[in-house]
């Protein structure tokens, strides 16, 4: 019964449109899916989740990582939340052999504040003031409970951040296929299935076609499109020898028309 975060896999699916023909075609690689699983006792009241993605690529080496945040607000405890996130990790890029991906994705929890925020509205409203001419008896039971609450508060750690889900993958373009690839985690002992697979609309579940409870994870989709027109006709021979005789064409004397012309049918 593991924790943590499991290895890349890619899981049974259906045939992709595309298949990645490496220096022949183009990709694209997105967060296709997520889910996460926020296991916590009764006192912990999760407030909102955040996914921040990080993506370095060989292709643009000189540029530095591509970084982005998404916030979900509709985080339970105990219960699967899928967050209904879908977004590109990069743009269109071509296949090279020798390229590389470096894709890091953390969940994080943020605890909600119900007890500091009470004692803040309590405060904000005057209300320890007005209870204090009631009763000096309940203003001093107002203070106890206002000092008790904010330790309570802080035993709690509310407003403090957790790190539910973490990953780190590196893609290579040389074994890099089409289709999808999934990482599953947890934070307790939980039973993770031994093989995983893609349904027929994209949903990640157990070989058995049940879905994952009590695990977060994380499904990548590669994306793929063949080269068209004459990017297919990179690096034939015919195209060479098209380009070769273009340039011969283009550097002939500007001022006679005719000579361009006859080079340029040649």
């Amino acid at each position: 019964m593991p924790t943590g975060v499991g290895s890349l896999q890619y899981p049974e699916q259906p045939p992709p449109p595309f298949a990645l023909d490496p220096d022949n075609s183009y990709f694209l690689v997105k967060l296709h899916d997520a889910q996460a699983f926020f296991d916590a006792g009764w006192l912990i009241k999760p407030g909102v989740i955040t996914i921040s993605s990080s993506v370095e690529s060989s292709f643009q080496s000189k540029s530095p990582a591509v970084r982005s945040v998404y916030q979900v607000t509709t985080l339970q405890k105990n219960v699967p939340c899928r967050l209904g996130l879908s977004f590109n990790l990069t743009d269109w890029l071509p296949a090279r052999t020798t390229d590389w991906l470096h894709v890091t994705l953390d969940y994080t929890v943020v605890q909600d504040t119900p007890i500091k925020d009470l004692l803040d509205k309590m405060s904000a409203a005057g209300l320890t003031s007005k209870l204090s001419l009631i009763s000096a008896d309940w203003a001093v039971a107002v203070k106890v409970s206002e000092i008790v609450g904010r330790l309570l508060s802080n035993l709690l750690g509310e407003g403090s951040q957790h790190s539910l889900f973490s990953l780190k993958m590196d893609l290579n373009l040389a074994n890099l296929k089409a289709g999808y690839y999934t990482v599953i985690g947890s934070q307790s002992n939980e039973d993770w299935p031994s093989s995983l697979r893609i349904d027929a609309n994209g949903n990640l579940t157990d070989k058995g076609g049940h879905s994952l409870k009590r695990l977060s994870y994380a499904v990548i989709e590669v994306q793929v499109c063949s080269r068209r027109g004459s990017e297919n006709a990179r690096g034939q021979t015919w195209w060479e020898i098209l380009q070769a005789g273009k340039e011969i064409a283009l550097l002939a004397d500007a001022s006679d028309a005719r000579e361009r012309n006859i080079a340029l049918n040649n």
